[in-house]
C-alpha cells in the first residue's frame, strides 16, 4: 500500500477498530467507500462487490480494508514507506507524541487529586 493510500485511509482508522472491534459504523459518505473499494481492489486485485446502501455490507467491507490497513501500517510495508514514514504512522496509531503523553500525565494527575478527596480514611 502506498503512503498516499495510507494517509488517507488513516482519517477512517476510528471506524475501521469501531467495525473490527464492535462490530458497528457509521457517518462515511458513498464517494469515500468508493475510494475504499478503489484501494481495496488495487492492494487485493480482487473485484468487490459492495452494496453502498446496505449498512450490513457497509460493514463488512470496513473490516476487510481495516485489516488490510492495519497489516499494511504494523509491517511498515517496506517496500513503499522510508522509516520516517513507518515511525511516524505507528507513533500517531499507538498515541505516544509528545502531545498526547504529556496531556495524559497531566490528567492521571487530576483524576488521582479528584479520587483522593473522596476517599474514605
Amino acid at each position: 500500500m502506498n503512503i498516499e493510500d495510507i494517509k488517507w485511509l488513516k482519517s477512517f482508522e476510528a471506524n475501521f477498530r469501531t467495525a473490527i472491534n464492535s462490530n458497528y459504523s457509521r457517518n462515511i459518505l458513498e464517494s469515500q467507500l468508493r475510494k475504499m473499494v478503489d484501494i481495496y481492489e488495487k492492494e487485493t486485485g480482487k473485484k468487490y462487490t459492495l452494496c453502498y446502501h446496505c449498512s450490513t455490507s457497509i460493514l463488512y467491507f470496513l473490516k476487510d480494508i481495516g485489516k488490510i490497513y492495519f497489516d499494511a501500517v504494523q509491517t511498515g510495508n517496506e517496500s513503499t514507506l522510508s522509516d520516517k514514514d513507518i515511525e511516524k504512522t505507528v507513533t500517531v496509531m499507538e498515541g505516544n507524541t509528545k502531545e498526547n503523553t504529556a496531556s495524559n500525565t497531566k490528567n492521571n494527575g487530576i483524576k488521582k487529586k479528584r479520587n483522593a478527596k473522596y476517599t474514605t480514611k
